[in-house]
């Protein structure tokens, strides 16, 4: 009885391993078998038993008897979001004992299922057998991906996840193989009225000294030329820090920052990460710290703002510049704003416009 070998899932028209959403892609799956493998029928095999009975008469009886069940080849592409997390429950205050219960929240959403039988090719007659041939075999398949799909995502409490998976079905095992393949759906920052505005911030805070003694003030500027970039963009930003105070400031830092909601039947789950940063140094007594070159890159992974077609997460861009006074202080000076991150790039009139999303990705 022969073996598999070999058992591989390739993607023909993707770089990457990459898709556009409404796109249509095409692939095959490979075997390399040690010898051949016979697939029986299908189809259900008739027998007749025959027995004396009483005054000599014969008795016939019939049964119906399944025969071995065939093998058969099978790729599927999966689709779908899922989002767990656990959320801590007390008991009623008026008890002994406080306990703490962890209730679990789980969703999930579905946005693709497809099937393609891909052996054998046709049905067979009653008893009639097909071989597979020792030595190599591929069989091709195609699927789309849906227009409303949103693109892959991988967080800490959920996920967007698109699946191939090859099975190849024997009557006494079943072997499966599976590749991950990326989605990645649109975002046209053209259609984002707010990715082309300019952004100013501005604000200041008291600085004091132990015991509580006023020693000055913080002022700090941010300035955006615009709002909407692409992943593997740099954004570049704009600083000005006044430290009119007798002390030097013990820190400051640009951030750029993704907030992630996980969403369930009302229940939210907040995460927060920091994509880049980029370290300013201290700012000394009188002084005033000015940085027109400060850049921040957006990672090339990143999944557009908002992450649509998705209603369990929700994705948003953030960036803040903080100042932290000195080394005791609790409180510290934020500018933050918002940013646009999409895959297609704003109509500029200038010559280095950045690439479109499916270019930084591949």
């Amino acid at each position: 009885m022969g073996k598999i070998t070999t058992f591989e899932i390739f993607v023909n028209n993707s770089e990457g391993g990459s898709v556009k959403a409404g796109e249509t892609f095409s692939g095959e799956v490979f075997l390399e078998l040690s010898g051949d493998i016979d697939v029986n029928g299908e189809e259900n095999a008739a027998w007749n038993l025959s027995c004396h009975g009483l005054n000599g008469k014969s008795l016939v009886f019939s049964a119906v008897v399944n025969a071995p069940p065939c093998t058969k080849v099978r790729v599927t592409f999966t689709g779908r979001s899922h989002v767990q997390w656990a959320e801590a429950q007390k008991t009623a205050p008026m008890a002994e004992i406080q306990t703490s219960v962890v209730d679990p929240v789980v969703g999930e959403e579905l946005y693709v299922s497809d099937q393609i039988k891909l052996f054998p090719p046709y049905t067979r007659s009653h008893c009639e057998s097909v071989v597979l041939k020792k030595g190599s075999h591929s069989f091709s398949f195609e699927f789309t991906v849906p227009e409303t799909a949103p693109s892959s995502f991988s967080g800490s409490h959920g996920y967007v996840r698109y699946v191939l998976k090859a099975t190849v079905e024997r009557p006494w095992k079943v072997e499966v193989n599976t590749r991950i393949l990326t989605v990645l759906s649109e975002l046209d920052l053209n259609l984002k009225p707010a990715a082309k505005e300019s952004v100013e911030l501005s604000d200041s805070m008291k600085i004091t000294t132990f015991p509580l003694f006023s020693d000055g003030e913080c002022r700090a500027t941010m300035r955006l030329s615009r709002k909407g970039f692409l992943p593997g963009e740099t954004i570049p930003v704009e600083l000005a820090i006044h430290n009119d105070s007798h002390h030097e400031l013990h820190k400051a830092s640009l951030q750029l920052k993704m907030t992630i909601k996980y969403k369930v039947t009302g229940k939210v789950c907040t995460n927060e990460l920091v994509l880049a940063k980029s370290r300013l140094g201290r700012v000394p007594a009188g002084r005033t710290f000015e940085g027109f070159d400060r850049k921040l890159r957006v990672p090339k992974t990143c999944p557009p703002t908002g992450l649509p077609g998705c209603h369990l997460i929700s994705i948003k861009y953030n960036v803040e510049l903080r100042i932290k006074p000195s080394l005791l202080s609790l409180k510290r000076l934020k500018l933050n704003t918002n940013i646009i991150i999409g895959t297609k790039p704003l109509d500029m009139s200038f010559n280095d416009s950045p690439p479109d999303y499916y270019t930084c990705c591949r």
